[in-house]
């Protein structure tokens, strides 16, 4: 006797589908999809946190930027005291909340701006490369990247895979971050910096 397919199943290839949709282009499949979910949820009550990610995920894919972060608002508020999912949130919000993100932050941080400053520019790359792939959309670890490598150019020599590496994460930046942000003046002159060296090879 076969089993119902267990409803979350569902919900999360349809979302799957729908971000994959939106990544080829085709805006109005990937509605449909999203759509599907939509009607589903109405009905289905309430779904795991991990679901919930994954709209973020597919409004995300889809363009949809002001709803996407209206649902992170509304999911940060929510969990505020379920430390587990907000560890699950962490990577979608521009710094962690959760107190297991925010010491993962400051200590892995910590390390590679002790190896910043001690000239250890791989070391510190590489603690920055690591806190950046667990929150990626944490800004001031991207300027950090940035600045070590920027010092490693200083040290070794330019080389292009380096200012390319530079490059694309100011791209990155740029997405997300406006003048009002802490760290645009940082942004800015890091960006300085970097036109500063290329001119000079």
């Amino acid at each position: 006797e076969s089993q119902d397919v267990d409803p979350e199943i569902k919900l999360h290839s349809t979302l799957l589908g729908s971000q994959l949709y939106a990544l080829k282009g085709d805006k109005k499949k990937s509605q449909d999809m999203l759509n599907i979910v939509s009607d589903t949820l109405s009905t289905y009550g309430e779904v795991s946190i991990e679901i919930e990610i994954e709209i973020i995920n597919t409004l995300i894919a889809g363009g949809e930027q002001i709803a996407a972060q209206e649902k992170i608002k509304e999911l940060t508020t929510r969990y505020k005291d379920d430390q587990l999912s907000l560890e699950k949130l962490d990577p979608l919000l521009l710094e962690p909340i959760s107190e297991k993100g925010k010491k993962t932050l400051a200590l892995v941080n910590k390390k590679g701006i002790d190896a910043y400053k001690n000239m250890e520019y791989d070391t510190a790359i590489d603690y920055f490369f690591r806190v950046e792939k667990r929150y990626p959309r944490y800004l001031g670890i991207k300027l950090n990247l940035v600045q070590a490598i920027i010092g490693r150019i200083r040290k070794e020599g330019i080389n292009d895979d380096d200012v390319n590496r530079c490059l694309s994460i100011f791209s990155v930046v740029n997405r997300y971050i406006t003048q009002d942000n802490s760290q645009f003046n940082r942004y800015r002159q890091l960006q300085d910096m970097l036109r500063a060296i290329s001119s000079s090879k």
